[in-house]
């Protein structure tokens, strides 16, 4: 149960900051992210230290530079995959 609620909660906070931030510059720029949750560059490296086992890396992190060494880790393409919308079908 904890890790279902942790899910929701974090969907809960985090998606309207996505919806108001989608299609904008800063959707695209890993400093606005890095600032806007606190998260540090060497988080995965970090995470896998402290032994979290699911990690995942942004290969272009940056729509104004190339991609990005994700090395072993799992890696989306940019943040729109990450992106959680409701879809409406009519």
């Amino acid at each position: 149960m904890g890790v279902l609620n942790s899910y929701v909660r974090a969907k809960a906070t985090l998606h309207p900051r996505f919806a108001q931030t989608y299609g904008k510059l800063q959707w695209y720029c890993l400093d606005f992210w890095a600032r806007e949750l606190g998260l540090d560059t060497g988080i995965l490296d970090s995470a896998k230290t402290y032994g979290i086992a699911e990690l995942l890396a942004i290969r272009h992190p940056d729509s104004q530079k190339g991609p990005w060494d994700t090395g072993l880790y799992n890696a989306v393409e940019d943040f729109r995959e990450l992106y959680i919308h409701d879809r409406v079908t009519k």
